[in-house]
């Protein structure tokens, strides 16, 4: 197993799901992702703590590797298609007046 592998998240998850709940749990205290227990004076009291589902998508989406914007634009086409120019909800055609580029939602990138 190469270092690299470990940050993809397929490979996280495998490594992660082995875990129980309670590490899960304190993984993400120790990692400050959920909050220290508050101190109470009920010793009854018990600690709410999220579901195993939760905690797993807590660490996976903060140590997972993201995609880079790169590799986002370039998968991107380099011209809209049909459907994204007469598609109303994405193009403002009350407001477009033909004097400058029209700046189309994704990624902040103009045609």
């Amino acid at each position: 197993l190469s270092t690299s592998a470990v940050g993809k998240r397929p490979s996280l998850a495998k490594h992660l799901n082995g875990l129980p709940t309670e590490i899960l749990s304190d993984i993400c205290k120790r990692t400050r992702l959920l909050p220290p227990p508050a101190p109470t004076n009920n010793p009854n009291a018990q600690e709410v703590v999220g579901s195993r589902e939760f905690l797993l998508q807590i660490l996976l989406n903060k140590f997972s590797e993201r995609e880079s914007q790169v590799d986002k634009i370039s998968q991107m086409p380099l011209f809209p298609s049909e459907e994204l120019l007469f598609d109303p909800n994405s193009v403002p055609i009350g407001h477009y007046h033909h004097d400058r580029p029209l700046a189309l939602p994704k990624l902040n990138l103009q045609f």
